[in-house]
């Protein structure tokens, strides 16, 4: 699939303009800002003591951001370094929940305890505050792709490297990517 990197300004002017996310994009991105934003909130007021209750881990929505927040350390791992360490990341994470897991059954004898719980709030809340503002960066740079090649996009901005020639959209475990192609091919875009 061809992916749109610019846009043509117009047939007499041959200028080239950087390929932006429309209105669609920005709207699932905003979305999804508020929905982490609220799971930060919540977790804040739980604090750490709230998360390592035995209830919390029952609830679905702990394990699906925890899900989406070890996805998102590959993906962090290999938008920074390459491919292979995103592998390497989450190789990493889990081994270092199983030695937690080990650590928290010898004090406790339940999995739910710390320092299980202290590892997964801190994964978690990170999680919803990081990606949740690279969210909103992605929505005020516009830039297609994964949220995180937005932050990567507003930092060669600050340093005056940045060339929207170049911009592209980088593959996103949330499927953006994908989202800003279609949005990219609609005739209401052009």
């Amino acid at each position: 699939m061809n992916t749109p990197t610019a846009r043509q300004g117009g047939a007499a002017s041959g200028a080239t303009h950087a390929w932006r996310t429309g209105p669609v994009s920005r709207s699932y991105r905003l979305g999804l800002a508020v929905l982490l934003g609220l799971s930060a909130y919540s977790l804040i007021l739980a604090g750490p003591g709230g998360f390592s209750q035995p209830d919390s881990a029952e609830e679905p929505g702990v394990w699906i951001l925890t899900g989406f927040a070890l996805f998102a350390v590959r993906d962090a791992a290999a938008t920074m370094f390459g491919p292979r360490w995103g592998g390497r990341a989450l190789a990493a994470m889990v081994a270092l929940l199983a030695v937690a897991g080990t650590a928290a059954l010898a004090a406790d004898g339940s999995l739910w305890a710390a320092p299980v719980t202290w590892l997964l709030y801190g994964l978690d809340l990170t999680f919803a505050v990081t990606i949740g503002v690279a969210m909103v960066v992605s929505i005020v740079v516009s830039t297609p792709g994964c949220e995180l090649g937005a932050v990567r996009e507003l930092v060669l901005r600050l340093q005056g490297r940045f060339d929207p020639g170049q911009v592209q959209a980088h593959a996103c475990g949330a499927g953006f990517h994908q989202l800003d192609r279609w949005e990219a091919r609609q005739p209401w875009r052009t």
